[in-house]
């Protein structure tokens, strides 16, 4: 007789920033639905670690934040257990893994849709700090979605933002890559003198 299947998922995830935060709360909430036990492990600092962990665990599966990992992992530090990424990051190479990414030019239309009914003078990308393959996607595909309005579109490094943001065209529509992004735009912004309304978001 085979022994009972756990049901154990491993979730390797910093609760830390709100839209991990978030993130986790969907995670639990889906495990509870599927009668699922969820362990979150938010401090693992080695792959040896991963590897105990899945040896005394046994579970079902593992959901890792992909940033979390990467510093820690290649692509078979899970072994045989099935594994889903979830982050911007491409994933190590051997890998079995499921990724879920985010989809850069469905966040970029929805930003420039947004801004667009503003009808600036130009517009603004400004990437994330760390330079990812994923900010570089977003703002890509930020500048293609604006691109009809024939309007200036410039990518700005998230760097001595005062400087940048001073010598666009104003208004300018700004998309940031991120919460952290948009925090660096506001303290740009506050040392221009400049006012930043808040398009609603739906």
């Amino acid at each position: 007789m085979k022994p009972p299947r756990s049901r154990t998922i491993l979730c390797f995830q910093k609760p830390s920033h709100p839209a991990r935060r978030e993130t986790l709360s969907g995670i639990l909430s889906t495990a509870q639905a599927q009668h699922l036990d969820v362990i979150t492990l938010p401090n693992v600092k080695s792959a040896n670690e991963i590897r105990a962990l899945i040896a005394r665990h046994k579970p079902l599966g593992c959901i890792s934040n992909r940033n979390f990992t990467d510093d820690l992992v290649d692509g078979n530090v899970f072994g045989g257990t099935p594994t889903v990424f979830f982050g911007s990051n491409p994933l190590p190479k051997p890998s079995k893994a499921l990724l879920v990414r985010d989809n850069a030019t469905a966040i970029a239309n929805m930003a420039a849709q947004e801004l667009l009914t503003l009808a600036p003078a130009s517009y603004a990308y400004v990437e994330d700090s760390s330079k990812s393959e994923w900010s570089r996607r977003r703002g890509k595909a930020f500048a293609k979605a604006v691109a009809r309005t024939r309007k200036p579109c410039h990518l700005l490094e998230s760097q001595n933002l005062h400087r940048t943001l001073a010598s666009v065209e104003r208004p300018c529509g700004v998309f940031a890559a991120n919460d952290m992004t948009a925090s660096a735009i506001y303290s740009a912004a506050q040392r221009l003198h400049l006012k930043i309304p808040i398009p609603p978001v739906n």
